[in-house]
């Protein structure tokens, strides 16, 4: 099963309502798991994905191939029908944090309105059948897989800015390049405007990021290498 969606939708209530009808409509025709992927690339994608509680499953390399003839790597996702309660109550607390916000397709499936399935095992109202802690553990293991994502995505980052340090250094180029990180903070300032979230704090995890970037060119020019402290 595949969605494209325009940009306009991402982070608003037109995703979340389509992720939760899409995957509603799998497991109600007793689909057992369903696979997520994305672009090994999109950071962006990535956190969004886990952050609806699908585990990770890895990279594919070489996946599916691009316009320009190369191969896309992709990260793998994947929610099973034993996930399906936690999703739920995840996907329906984005929907309430947007309040009357308006959503463009809605309706009440099936699954919303009849009785628990004892094949699937997912309930009639979440807010109704899961406990607190259950919706707790829920809540966390779904931030779990979040910061597992970004730590995965920091590292592979980090990969290609040492590969442009050592492109800088070998070509005589300097280790800070203004103009690009301006570029960079003004696009992820407008992201996060985007995606609801202080642009300022964006700003602030980008300017930390940057920072260590230019500290590893640093060190890649004067010593050809990345100096690493073991936990």
């Amino acid at each position: 099963m595949r969605a494209d969606t325009a940009a306009e939708p991402r982070a608003t209530a037109i995703n979340a309502e389509v992720t939760l009808l899409l995957l509603g409509f799998a497991f109600e025709h007793d689909f057992g798991r369903v696979k997520i992927q994305a672009d090994a690339l999109s950071e962006r994608s990535r956190a969004a994905i886990g952050g609806i509680g699908a585990t990770s499953e890895g990279i594919v390399r070489g996946d599916l191939p691009e316009a320009d003839g190369s191969w896309r790597d992709s990260a793998v996702f994947s929610t099973i029908v034993a996930d399906w309660p936690r999703v739920v109550a995840v996907l329906e607390a984005k929907l309430e944090r947007y309040g009357d916000r308006a959503v463009l397709f809605r309706i009440r499936p099936a699954w919303r309105d009849t009785v628990s399935s004892p094949h699937h095992g997912y309930p009639q109202n979440m807010s109704d059948t899961v406990d607190p802690a259950a919706q707790l553990l829920s809540l966390r293991q779904s931030i779990d897989n979040v910061d597992a994502a970004l730590v995965h995505l920091l590292a592979e980052r980090f990969k290609f800015t040492q590969q442009v340090g050592r492109l800088k250094a070998s070509s005589g180029l300097p280790a800070a390049d203004p103009g690009r990180e301006l570029e960079q903070i003004t696009k992820l300032k407008a992201l996060a405007s985007e995606s609801h979230l202080d642009p300022a704090f964006g700003e602030k995890f980008l300017g930390f990021i940057i920072a260590e970037v230019i500290h590893q060119h640093e060190q890649i020019a004067s010593t050809g290498a990345i100096e690493t402290h073991p936990a």
